[in-house]
């Protein structure tokens, strides 16, 4: 039973393993391709694309209203909204692109806090310093965190799109678990087989033995009788031989 088991285990890891690798190489024709709907990520590229397009397109924008501010008032703490998306017509997600400690569009309303109405050259509606009652930092919180979470995710979501997931799983499994699995699983039923052969041979090796030992016992039995009947016979002759004299003279005896 264990043989059998073992046996399929590694049948089965080989074609399993088989698959994997075919899956790799080309999933559109593969036997997985059918199962793993990573071939049809079409639409999810599509969607990732316009996502790109439109934070890339935001971020210039705001980018732009910088800038203006920056040349029509002496702001010095506005620093420029450093954006992870390559420009057209691709919109990758290039993170390489912002450097450490850059400005990100989740820190916009921690940068409009630090401005005031004087440097803005003042206003109506709020104090000369005081940006708050000018600017809806509720809006803005709600706004550019939602964009940032949005940037957060996209790298995962990326690669799930891309099925790079699935990818690096099949690539660990194919490279680190098949042949272990299959090597232990060829040793296993490998030794089982040649243990029960050794059983099976000791068990025809027994029979053997026993056969012959079998014999030899018939063979002695059948030479004791023929002693025990040639020993009988011998005494019944010499009783004879021994009576035959006083037959005979019983014999001469009653004839007259």
């Amino acid at each position: 039973m264990y043989f059998g088991l073992y046996y399929f285990l590694d049948k089965f890891a080989g074609d399993t393993c088989a698959a994997l690798e075919e899956y790799q190489l080309n999933p559109k024709n593969s036997t997985l391709g059918a199962i793993i709907p990573c071939s049809e990520k079409m639409s999810g590229s599509v969607i990732l694309h316009d996502v790109g397009a439109g934070i890339h397109d935001i971020i210039d924008q705001v980018n732009s209203n910088i800038y203006m501010i920056k040349s029509e008032y002496t702001v010095k703490q506005l620093d420029y909204i450093c954006n992870p998306f390559a420009g057209p017509p691709g919109y990758r997600y290039r993170p390489e692109n912002c450097a450490s400690g850059a400005a990100t569009i989740g820190d916009i309303p921690q940068i409009l806090r630090r401005l005031t109405c004087s440097e803005l050259g003042g206003g109506a509606n709020c104090a000369p310093a005081d940006l708050s009652s000018a600017i809806d930092y509720d809006k803005v919180q709600t706004y550019t965190s939602s964009i940032q979470n949005v940037l957060d995710i996209f790298p995962g979501t990326e690669r799930l799109v891309s099925c790079e997931l699935v990818k690096a799983g099949f690539a660990d499994i194919v490279g680190n678990q098949c042949a272990p699995l299959r090597r232990g699983a060829r040793a296993t039923w490998a030794a089982l087989a040649a243990l029960s052969m050794a059983m099976a041979l000791l068990v025809l090796a027994s029979a053997a033995c026993g056969g012959v030992g079998g014999s030899r016992h018939a063979g002695d039995d059948r030479h004791s009788v023929r002693h025990l009947t040639s020993s009988s016979n011998s005494e019944v002759s010499e009783t004879e031989f021994a009576e035959m004299p006083a037959k005979k003279v019983r014999v001469k005896i009653v004839g007259p």
